[in-house]
């Protein structure tokens, strides 16, 4: 059962599902491995944009250095996913020297089509930026100054809390840096 608030993407007879990592044709699962989902995840979230091989490569394996053929092989897979008839180009087109451009139209579950890679993208004006960013270290204090239950008389915090805590500092950091970068 999704997520409230997850996007379900489909196209054609195909649904893909973040969250739980899945794509199917027609409800059936198809097994793909984690970077073959990854690339059409990436291709997806981005369709109707060219998306260069170094963008997919960094997206794809952010942590090591990886040839070319790896993506190439990635794509093959997920072309011959789609049908091994010369349509299951239909989805994916290569882009010479460029990249990749996944030219299906998608839908979100129950929704109408959703925006390119290109139109995709917020613009948040300074004030409201300001605003946000204040928020967001507002909750970092709050989180890293509340008194922790689970500490002990010395002070130190449990593992597992405080794992919580720093992932939850993460997020608002990460989620900071995205408002920050949206700023035209």
């Amino acid at each position: 059962m999704p997520l409230m608030g997850q996007v379900l993407y489909r196209f054609g007879p195909f649904l893909l599902d973040p969250a739980e990592r899945l794509i199917s044709h027609d409800g059936i699962p198809l097994t793909v491995t984690l970077k073959v989902f990854h690339t059409l995840l990436c291709l997806v979230r981005n369709y109707g944009r060219v998306l260069t091989k170094d963008e997919l490569l960094k997206q794809i394996w952010p942590d090591r250095f990886v040839e070319e053929v790896s993506l190439a092989v990635n794509i093959s897979v997920l072309r011959k996913a789609f049908g091994k008839s010369p349509q299951g180009c239909r989805y994916i087109a290569t882009v010479p020297g460029r990249g990749y451009r996944f030219i299906a139209q998608v839908r979100g579950e129950g929704g109408g089509p959703l925006t390119t890679g290109e139109e995709n993208t917020v613009s948040v004006d300074r004030s409201t930026q300001t605003a946000i960013a204040t928020r967001v270290l507002t909750f970092i204090r709050r989180v890293k100054s509340f008194p922790d239950p689970t500490e002990s008389a010395k002070g130190s915090r449990a593992p597992v809390e405080s794992a919580a805590t720093d992932q939850a500092v993460k997020l608002a950091i990460r989620l900071m840096i995205l408002l920050v970068s949206a700023v035209p």
